[in-house]
């Protein structure tokens, strides 16, 4: 695969280039934290798996922020730390449910669920300064290389079971009939980017705080009409495999080597 191939490469120019001047690095950061992604604006992924109505399409149910780690190396470039090359990687499970109340008695839940690997690297440049926080106020550019994998799609079955309280009808339990895993779309890789803004402050001794706020999208190279959707479970309606856009944030807590 042509993009995987040119991603490797930039990794390992990278390494290299490192490795070359690592005796001159006036710094180097190793940090963990969390991350989350989510979709902008009018994005199937964010639809729901069974379409609410005859004009939506179905989609991933990946509404909201999808929870992941990250684990970043930031190696600074030159003496007043206004260049950086940070290195990293996340990781973020896409989760998303749908219940559909086939009657009162019977019930369906379904449960889509993705792992999306991605080593980054990019370049960040520190703006100013904020004196009265000892913090610094930085933009970046960033290079994604998203792994695609593990897709699942679950689906169970239920008997809803009734009692009389006071006169009503209240719900009693639940008897699961049946229970459905199968894999979704199969697995993939896309080159991708994001812009970056954030502020990098210190806490105590080797002790930093990052935090930053990105946005891109993981398919800019790679896109294949023939897979559909990079994000939904199934092809069904699809023909091709649109420009996804995301908003990344990182909370990430640094030491200083």
């Amino acid at each position: 695969m042509k993009q995987l191939s040119l991603f490797l490469g930039i990794l390992l120019c990278g390494f290299f280039f490192t490795q070359s001047i690592y005796s001159q690095i006036p710094q180097i950061r190793i940090s963990g934290g969390f991350t989350t992604q989510s979709f902008m604006g009018d994005q199937i992924a964010a639809n729901s798996l069974v379409a609410r109505d005859s004009i939506s399409l179905p989609g991933a149910s990946f509404n909201g922020q999808q929870l992941g780690a990250s684990l970043k190396a930031v190696v600074y470039l030159d003496s007043n730390k206004k260049f950086s090359m940070p290195i990293g990687l996340d990781y973020v499970r896409f989760f998303g449910a749908q219940r559909l109340e086939v009657s009162q008695f019977y019930r369906i839940q379904l449960f889509n669920s993705l792992h999306v690997i991605t080593p980054t690297i990019g370049l960040d440049y520190s703006m100013f300064k904020l004196p009265l926080a000892n913090a610094s106020v930085y933009a970046g550019v960033e290079l994604r290389g998203s792994f695609f994998t593990g897709g699942t799609l679950v689906r169970e079955d239920y008997l809803n079971f009734y009692k009389e309280v006071g006169g009503f009808r209240v719900f009693d339990r639940d008897s699961l009939l049946k229970s459905i895993e199968t894999s979704t779309k199969p697995n993939t890789f896309r080159l991708g980017g994001a812009v970056k803004l954030g502020v990098e402050g210190k806490i105590q001794g080797p002790m930093f705080l990052n935090v930053s706020l990105s946005y891109g999208s993981p398919n800019l190279f790679g896109r294949d009409n023939d897979r559909g959707e990079l994000f939904t479970p199934n092809k069904i309606f699809e023909s091709q495999e649109s420009l996804v856009t995301q908003l990344f944030f990182h909370f990430m807590v640094q030491y200083r080597l």
